[in-house]
């Protein structure tokens, strides 16, 4: 960009009012423009061996031009066929998450997280009263009565958070980009969250970044036993036992 470009800018921008959220959003994406930084559009996750990478939490530290996560959302981690539903539940601190049960049997919810520690004794249906997550962390969540239901729950109070798909692929929400910001990226499979600068992220004519993960996922199976349960807990009832 020229000199006079810039100057232009400059002073345009000298004349915002930036207590008006219109105009705020205005000098924000000309700041953007002015400093050469790209927006990420969407970011596509894949693991060691080319598969997609499901259930990833992205969150990156910048200016949303939208709504962020709100605590007064309904949030719900459900059990459904003796899974939890989401098995990654990405929420701001201080909300609430409800878990319902929709299977036949009655489960155990629970957590001895260090960000929060929980107990929902033996339940079925809406009996459970919702918790409150109130520290930033990754809790994870657990079913005392069957073991391999889990999951996880991802409290931040990052500004802008997106969660990658059944493709892997993640589009992040609208936001007021800068050159030295950082993405933040967490799944289940990894030690630690990792962190990337938006420049390493090589972005291509659409601003779309992919993005290989040193993880390599297993090949997802029904749980053991949870369709012969099921089954025989029909064929239980059905009988009037």
């Amino acid at each position: 960009m020229d000199e006079p470009n810039r100057t232009h800018i400059v002073k345009a921008l000298m004349h915002i009012d930036l207590t008006k959220p219109v105009q705020r959003i205005i000098s924000l994406l000309a700041l953007s423009s002015f400093l050469g930084a790209a927006e990420l559009h969407s970011i596509q996750l894949l693991d060691l061996t080319g598969a997609p990478v499901v259930n990833a939490v992205i969150e990156i530290e910048a200016t949303p031009l939208g709504e962020p996560l709100s605590v007064a959302d309904d949030y719900v981690m459900d059990q459904i066929d003796f899974r939890f539903a989401p098995v990654v539940l990405a929420i701001p601190r201080g909300a609430d998450v409800r878990f319902p049960n929709s299977d036949d049997s009655r489960h155990h919810v629970y957590s001895f997280s260090e960000a929060k520690t929980f107990e929902l004794k033996l339940y079925a249906g809406n009996q459970a009263p919702p918790v409150n997550f109130d520290t930033n962390g990754i809790v994870a969540v657990g079913c005392n009565i069957h073991d391999k239901m889990n999951a996880h729950i991802y409290i931040t109070e990052a500004p802008v958070v997106a969660m990658s798909d059944q493709t892997g692929l993640a589009s992040i929400p609208k936001h007021a980009p800068s050159a030295d910001q950082n993405i933040q990226v967490w799944h289940p499979f990894l030690m630690t969250p990792l962190t990337f600068s938006l420049a390493e992220l090589n972005l291509d004519k659409n601003n779309h970044a992919t993005l290989t993960l040193p993880i390599a996922l297993p090949v997802e199976t029904e749980p053991s036993g949870s369709t012969g349960l099921r089954d025989r807990l029909k064929s239980f009832k059905s009988n009037g036992n």
